[in-house]
């Protein structure tokens, strides 16, 4: 997969993300007029749970990852996680010096605490939808130590079991995220961490068996296959229409004496 078609998966996941934000609102959307619904629920904030713009990006991640990885060492690995966190810092600067000064100055920054929480990216209280930064971080920084565990097994058990871990903790997440999790980034981390292993390890696998490789040959294959066809019928019809009939072999006739 090239930095090309990364880049398009990852406008894909931004326009995601801009829809998901946009729309999974509940009084935002109810003071819209909508023209389809799906039973009670406007079909606009139905779509938004299907958008998951952020396994788009554990999906590059891994990619990308196991593609350094297998190349060996990799000297920019922790450049890389920093330069994460300046674009986050970047972005908590931008959002919160505002607030601070014209929403709630007892909110922004809030305690040392709540400082060195957002800071770390450890609870985004501050801006909730970087809530994913951290476990991704993680991901990345473990991630050597991952593919060599998955170096061990075939992909379709390496798959088979982070999904099932996928499964687990996104019922855990439903059942008990309000009561327990959301609110204590303790438990919290390590269950978001395991949430997006199946994304990441996705991408890894893709890369592993080259299965995007093969599908892009595929494709080619079939794109040729559909341009002789065309190329086939045209002169088939082409021919066919010069033997029946005098006029068209008159007239090139003409254009080849002009």
């Amino acid at each position: 997969m090239s930095k090309q078609e990364t880049q398009v998966i990852k406008g894909i996941a931004i326009l995601m993300m801009l829809f998901l934000h946009l729309f999974n609102q509940g009084q935002e959307v109810a003071a819209l007029h909508h023209l389809f619904w799906v039973g009670d629920a406007p079909l606009v904030e139905v779509l938004t749970r299907a958008a998951n713009p952020v396994s788009f990006y554990l999906f590059c991640g891994g990619y990308g990852l196991y593609y350094v990885y297998r190349r060996g060492a990799d000297k920019h690995h922790y450049t890389r996680v920093l330069k994460l966190f300046v674009h986050y810092w970047l972005v908590l600067l931008v959002f919160v010096t505002p607030r601070h000064y014209i929403a709630a100055p007892g909110v922004y920054p809030g305690s040392l605490k709540t400082l060195i929480y957002n800071v770390t990216g450890f609870y985004t209280t501050w801006n909730g939808e970087c809530w994913f930064l951290l476990p991704y971080v993680l991901l990345s920084l473990s991630s050597k130590r991952l593919f060599a565990w998955m170096g061990r097994y075939r992909t379709r058990y390496v798959l088979a079991v982070t999904f099932f871990i996928n499964l687990c903790v996104g019922y855990v997440i439903s059942r008990y995220g309000s009561k327990y999790l959301y609110t204590n980034p303790y438990l919290y981390l390590p269950v978001l961490y395991l949430n997006l292993l199946f994304a990441f390890t996705l991408g890894a696998m893709a890369m592993r068996t080259g299965v995007i490789d093969r599908w892009r040959a595929v494709y080619a294959g079939l794109a040729h296959k559909q341009t002789g066809v065309h190329t086939y019928i045209h002169t088939y019809i082409h021919t066919y229409i010069h033997i029946s009939s005098p006029m068209p072999l008159y007239l090139d006739c003409i254009k080849m004496r002009g």
